[in-house]
């Protein structure tokens, strides 16, 4: 369910009061009840028409006979109580008219008989709280309009009563000052952003862990997180930072140790990794180095000591090894080489710390 909307409580209230004046307008003319009736013979419609416009008590019916709407116009206009039906003969609305303009209390029903919605109106415009049920009777949102717009705090409740979703607005948008807040099943904040009708509107957007801590932040752009977005783990300490665009990493990306240090950089394009990359150790030190091209590792990879020595050392090609390849001891000398052909290891010797062919 979405942020309460003034159409959704509006709903079919508009619908039947709409068909009703339409109605009439087609049956005719006289003080004596004027009548309308289905292909079927059965009674559709009846009325009273007086100096050529609708006045008094008026019914509509479904083919089955049962009454579908009924209500009283005066000059015209709607006046008074209006009451729709469903088929089955049970109340559907009711509201009231005031000139031909939605005047005070009203109400939608489940066919069950359970309150659904429940609206004010003054001059023919929401005015005051507004409220949606879930069959259960359990209250699954509440809202406030002044003058026909939605303003102020609303709130949406999952079937346990839990609240799900908060935000405020202002003249029938979105407070921009206020975030919309979602909220997980044990009613612990989820998120936070701006939105209107469920759709992201350009701002900042915010997810939090169940503990309370903030997990990402970023900013939403055409409804996509775009610029700067940054990722937490559950402590709070930064483990990520990349650049988003329409949604993708697209820019430099970063991650780090729970220590503030630096753990790795990269460039993204488009969502895939792009240029060159590098990881290091906690102590700062470089630990490999690598290119990647379209996503793929591409071109030559390089692993280091802690202590700086080369480590390995290889070529990779469409993300898959290509061509030679060198393993190091940590005293520099070489552990293992080789060739590789299309991911596919080709030659390969080894050597032991002192340099010397292992038979």
């Amino acid at each position: 369910m979405e942020i309460i909307k003034a159409k959704t409580f509006i709903g079919g209230l508009i619908g039947f009061a709409v068909i009703a004046a339409l109605t009439f307008c087609s049956i005719g003319y006289g003080d004596e009840p004027v009548r309308e009736y289905y292909p079927n013979g059965k009674l559709k419609g009846e009325g009273f028409y007086k100096d050529g416009k609708e006045k008094g008590p008026f019914k509509l019916y479904y083919k089955n006979g049962r009454l579908q709407k009924e209500g009283e116009f005066q000059n015209g206009e709607f006046d008074g109580l209006i009451k729709e039906y469903y088929e089955s003969g049970l109340l559907k609305a009711e509201m009231f008219y005031q000139n031909g303009k939605w005047e005070g209390p009203a109400k939608e029903y489940y066919e069950s008989g359970k309150l659904k919605r429940e609206r004010n109106f003054q001059n023919g415009k929401a005015d005051g709280p507004a409220k949606e049920y879930y069959e259960s009777g359990k209250l699954q949102g509440e809202s406030a309009f002044k003058n026909g717009k939605q303003d102020g705090l609303s709130q949406e409740y999952d079937e346990n009563g839990q609240l799900r979703v908060e935000g405020f607005f202002k003249n029938g948008d979105p407070d921009p000052e206020k975030l919309v807040k979602r909220y997980d099943e044990n009613g612990k904040l989820e998120g936070e952003a701006l939105e209107k009708n469920g759709r992201l509107l350009d701002g900042p957007r915010k997810g939090y862990y169940g503990n309370g801590q903030l997990r990402t932040e970023g900013v939403v752009k055409d409804g996509k997180l775009g610029g700067l977005v940054k990722r937490y783990d559950e402590t709070g300490h930064l483990k990520q930072e990349l650049v988003m665009k329409n949604g993708k990493e697209d820019g430099p990306f970063k991650d780090y140790y729970e220590t503030g240090q630096l753990e790795g950089e990269s460039v993204y394009k488009n969502g895939k990794p792009e240029g060159s990359s590098k990881g290091y150790y906690e102590t700062g030190k470089l630990k490999i180095e690598s290119v990647y091209t379209d996503g793929e590792l591409d071109g030559s990879l390089k692993e280091y000591y802690e202590t700086g020595q080369l480590k390995k050392e290889a070529v990779f090609k469409d993300g898959q090894l290509d061509g030679p390849f060198k393993i190091y001891y940590e005293n520099g000398k070489v552990q293992s080489e080789g060739v590789y052909k299309n991911g596919n290891l080709e030659k390969m010797l080894e050597y032991n710390e002192t340099g010397n062919l292992k038979s």
